[in-house]
């Protein structure tokens, strides 16, 4: 029963809260209903009052007659004027008064020998033939090939090594043996700076020896070379490398025996230019080694050919 007295209530109260909503919106819509039909009856009142007013007059731009005749009467300005250049005349010279004036020379001194330069205008004239043009022409502009190489390079050697005897210590004693000819192999990499050249080198030295000995050594060395032009494609080098050896020596009677030590060389050779970009280097080398607790000093002479390839 309680709950339909609310439930009753709510019903009434909602209906109220609709109608005073409704009412509300219908007076704000009359008002600005209102509000809109002053204005626009305003505006109605404006045009009209505008429409009733007369029309402008049309306004008369024309030139006056009395300035139109005066613009008509003006007479342009003349030019400033420029102040007349006065006549000079022409000097004029006759063949009989050229004749008649005897050319005037200076004395020669006696001991002169020089031979007399004045000359007509035909003498002093030259003329140039095609093929004293096309001479004159190539010894301008073409220019010889060149065939000195600047800059780094590369390339492989190759030669034919004689050593020297030499010994291996061996508890103390020395052996000795007589040494073989052998070969030697490497490459090389350097700058040449025009005269001057730095290197690194990397070889093989092999060679057998008496005893049934085998001999060999890699070298690396680091060298400095000097050349000297003697024609266009000939050179005359010199120079000297420093640098470590690493010798082995193998043997069925003393084993084998192993070291490392400092080495040297000196070599003086030949460069023959093929071209800029490369040429082939003819040397003598003399090759030493620092002695070991294995064995002795070794020395070798070798004939080396190199090339030099540019990059």
């Amino acid at each position: 029963m309680i709950h339909s007295i609310y439930a009753l209530l709510a019903i009434v109260l909602f209906s109220f809260v609709l109608q005073h909503a409704r009412a509300v919106d219908s007076e704000e819509f009359t008002s600005r209903f209102a509000d809109f039909k002053a204005r626009s009856i305003s505006h109605e009142e404006r045009i009209a009052s505008l429409l009733s007013k007369p029309p402008l007059k049309r306004g008369d731009y024309a030139m006056p007659a009395s300035l139109a005749a005066e613009k008509e009467t003006q007479v342009p300005p003349s030019p400033p004027s420029v102040p007349e250049v006065p006549y000079i005349p022409v000097p004029e010279y006759y063949e009989d008064s050229l004749n008649n004036n005897p050319e005037v020379s200076m004395p020669r001194p006696a001991s002169s020998t020089e031979p007399d330069v004045s000359l007509s205008n035909e003498e002093e004239r030259i003329e140039s033939t095609p093929d004293e043009l096309d001479e004159a022409y190539a010894a301008l502009y073409d220019t010889e090939p060149t065939y000195r190489r600047v800059g780094y390079y590369f390339g492989p050697l190759v030669g034919l090594s004689f050593p020297e005897d030499g010994a291996v210590r061996v508890s103390g004693s020395h052996v000795p043996y007589d040494s073989d000819g052998g070969f030697q192999l490497g490459f090389n990499f350097g700058k040449d700076f025009g005269g001057i050249r730095v290197e690194s080198e990397y070889s093989y030295l092999n060679h057998d020896a008496s005893g049934g000995l085998e001999i060999g050594s890699h070298n690396f060395l680091a060298r400095f070379i000097l050349d000297k032009e003697i024609s266009d494609l000939v050179d005359l080098r010199a120079g000297m490398g420093m640098g470590f050896s690493f010798v082995g020596i193998e043997s069925t009677s003393v084993g084998e025996i192993d070291g490392v030590g400092f080495a040297y060389d000196f070599l003086i050779g030949l460069g023959y230019n093929f071209g800029e970009n490369w040429g082939l280097n003819l040397d003598y080398r003399y090759f030493l080694t620092a002695a070991n607790d294995g064995f002795d000093r070794l020395k070798s002479h070798a004939v080396i050919f190199s090339a030099a390839i540019a990059l």
